[in-house]
Parts: C-alpha cells; structure tokens; sequence
C-alpha cells in the first residue's frame, strides 16, 4: 500500500512559485541611492537603500533584507532575518549637478531608477 502511495507523491512534484513584483521610475535621494516608496505592480511597500560600500538594503511591506548590491542590470540576492530571500535586478541612471558658488563648486550625483523587478 505505501508503495503507491509514495508512487504518487513523486509524480506530482511540489513547485515552488515565485511572484515578481515590476518596479516603476522613480527618482533617488543623493549619493546613498536612495528610492523611497517606489511605484510597483503589486502595490507593494518598497524602498531600497544602496550604500557606497555596495551594501544594501530592500524593505518590502515591513521586512527588511539585506545584501550586496551587484550593479545596475545585474541580479543581486538579498536575505532576512529568517532566511528568506528577494532578488532584486534594477536598472539606474545617474548625473551630476554641480553649484558654483564664488570660486568653489559643490557637486552632487542625482541616480534615478529607471525600471526593475523584485522577485519574492
């Protein structure tokens, strides 16, 4: 009897199934990559905070995952407290914007994120 039965479970695989959350343009927040609230397919609250060291940060509806930011149009894995993962590919452009001011200047970098996915 167990013989069919296990027959059975091994015909029928468990699929795992992943939903990608398409992430809309927004613009960032000064030299840490900062995109707050951004436009989403799934209505989803996300913001992502990329550091200048690489390290990052994706919060998704209240949890946080945490990572290394792999560069623009190339997949990074994020990871939370409980092992679940998010993998992150978004595509960003960026400009700087420079003020004059006497003989000195300050200049800034502007990033924009153009598009991307989540997938969770």
């Amino acid at each position: 009897m167990r013989i069919p039965i296990i027959l059975a479970l091994l015909s029928f695989p468990a699929f795992a199934t992943a939903e990608t959350i398409d992430l809309y343009t927004t613009s960032g927040w000064g030299a840490l990559h900062q995109y707050h609230d951004i436009a989403n397919s799934a209505d989803a609250s996300v913001t992502i905070y990329i550091g200048v060291s690489g390290s990052a940060s994706v919060y998704l509806d209240g949890d946080v995952f945490n990572g290394f930011y792999n560069g623009s149009g190339v997949a990074s894995v994020f990871t939370n407290g409980t092992g679940a993962q998010v993998i992150l590919t978004i595509d960003e452009t960026s400009r700087r914007v420079c003020v004059y001011q006497g003989r000195g200047q300050r200049c800034s970098t502007i990033w924009t994120l153009q598009d991307g996915t989540l997938v969770r």
